[in-house]
């Protein structure tokens, strides 16, 4: 899919000449040559396809605040860029220059005192645990794949085994700092600036350059206990998971959901194939807790089809206990395939009827291993949309591997299940896939409050710098 229409020899000349002359004068690193251009014209999802004008990485945030008002002065967009693992074009240049945080991946002060640890916009939680080892602290929530930037991951919202306690990443951050449109550099808290800060948090760049950013630290267990069930009951399933999530201890809870067997049955329209699934829980809490009866008990009163395994481990291996997959990806030529995924955030109390729903048009071409979490939603900031109440659902789908050839079928079904999910008054995870007309989304997305949100953009950034494919017109779109 290419994103917009190429603009002529002359635009892009003149375009190149400005970034050139603004990088130059703010002191940022630039590339003009194909290769680093090409980098920025993909990301993960391997769909979208756009133009970059130029790859730049400032060093500083002061750098930032001088391109960025370089830019904004002589009309050019901008689209920022941490690791490229947006899914539908979202940190895809669009005839733009595409502004890289990989510079600033500084790891900064860990305060344990304060349980506080601040970190530079393109430093990933990878780094930021190997820093944190010795301190005894962690962040209270982990995304799956802890190779993306904070900033980049701030910008969308992050969420994990602990998010139905703890809620989003983004509920964690105590004080982001901010450069804007306009060349200024802004510190923000809920209470400093707290407008901007609630704008940029899961604001998908739009609004500004999350710059660096302070997160709150938790306790760091040593070892995990580790045990996983499965269910052929999706009510008992979702059922505890609450009941562990309602525990009165930290309890990190991940549901799955597997193709147990696969056929053909007779339809109306001739013979469909059909899948018949089964309900993984995977439950770990720190195995040198104090409340380790508390964990027994929750143990205890669950009820499984049957446990599948038990182990212990330390909290590193726990915490990187997804790089299996992300390795195996590379190993099998799979990492630059297609990867549309799809997330959604639901109302729980329709969590099982949604999801069954999702299960069902689902085609064989994303296999399986789908995964489902809930989300804490009190604490969020006021940006992060989700469905009304204390607690959501996570759906989560995400293909290894997709054939080109099955990629029409995959989009159009992710179409279909889009447009579900808002009709059940849910939202998507904006990072995925979503669809060919991601302007008119954003804007179901947001609903009544799009206006709202709209006002804030064009307030930091009146000249449409900040342009993605959810925006490529900047504020024209």
């Amino acid at each position: 899919m290419t994103l917009r229409a190429e603009p002529s020899r002359c635009d892009v000349r003149a375009a190149l000449d400005a970034a050139v002359t603004a990088a130059r004068k703010a002191g940022v690193a630039y590339y003009a040559d194909p290769a680093s251009r090409a980098s920025a014209e993909r990301d993960f999802g391997g769909i979208a396809q756009g133009k970059c004008i130029l790859h730049a990485e400032p060093p500083s945030a002061e750098a930032c605040q001088s391109f960025l008002g370089g830019l904004a002065y002589d009309g050019l967009g901008c689209t920022l860029r941490g690791t490229g693992y947006s899914q539908s074009g979202q940190s895809v240049a669009l005839d733009t220059v595409s502004l890289s945080t990989r510079r600033l991946d500084w790891i900064g002060e860990v305060d344990p005192s304060a349980q506080t640890i601040t970190l530079g916009a393109g430093a990933t939680l990878r780094r930021a645990l190997v820093a944190l080892r010795e301190s005894g602290l962690m962040p209270p929530v982990l995304p799956l794949n802890l190779d993306m930037t904070i900033g980049g991951l701030l910008s969308a919202g992050g969420v994990g085994s602990t998010s139905h306690r703890h809620g989003a990443v983004v509920t964690n951050v105590l004080e982001v700092e901010v450069a804007t449109a306009d060349g200024a550099l802004r510190s923000c808290t809920k209470q400093q600036n707290s407008e901007l800060y609630n704008a940029v948090l899961a604001g998908i760049g739009q609004c500004g350059l999350i710059t660096r950013a302070k997160l709150r630290l938790d306790a760091m267990p040593r070892r995990m206990r580790v045990l996983s069930f499965i269910y052929d009951d999706i009510t008992r399933w979702l059922e505890d998971q609450i009941a562990a999530s309602n525990a009165d201890m930290e309890v990190h809870v991940e549901g799955f959901c597997w193709a147990a067997a696969k056929g053909l049955r007779s339809t109306p329209t001739g013979p469909a194939a059909y899948t018949h699934w089964m309900y993984g829980l995977q439950l770990a809490a720190d195995a040198e807790a104090p409340g380790a009866g508390t964990f027994n008990s929750l143990l205890s009163s669950l009820r499984p089809l049957r446990k599948l395994d038990e182990y212990q481990t330390d909290i590193e291996s726990f915490s990187h206990r997804y790089e299996p997959r992300f390795a195996g990806m590379v190993q099998a030529g799979t990492w630059t395939d297609p990867h549309p995924w799809f997330e959604a955030i639901v109302p729980f109390d329709r969590s099982a009827e949604i999801l069954l729903r999702v299960l069902e048009l689902l085609p064989t071409e994303v296999g399986d291993g789908h995964r489902f979490m809930l989300l804490n939603t009190e604490q969020l900031p006021d940006y992060f949309v989700c469905p009304p109440g204390h607690r959501s659902g996570i759906i989560g789908v995400f293909p290894v591997a997709l054939l080109r050839s099955a990629l029409p079928k995959v989009l159009a079904t992710i179409d279909r299940l889009t447009s579900l999910i808002v009709d059940a008054n849910g939202r998507r995870y904006l990072s995925g896939w979503l669809g060919t007309d991601s302007p008119g989304y954003l804007r179901a997305h947001y609903g009544n409050r799009f206006g709202e949100w709209l006002a804030l953009r064009q307030q930091y950034d009146p000249g449409g710098l900040f342009r993605s494919v959810l925006f490529p017109g900047g504020n024209r779109s």
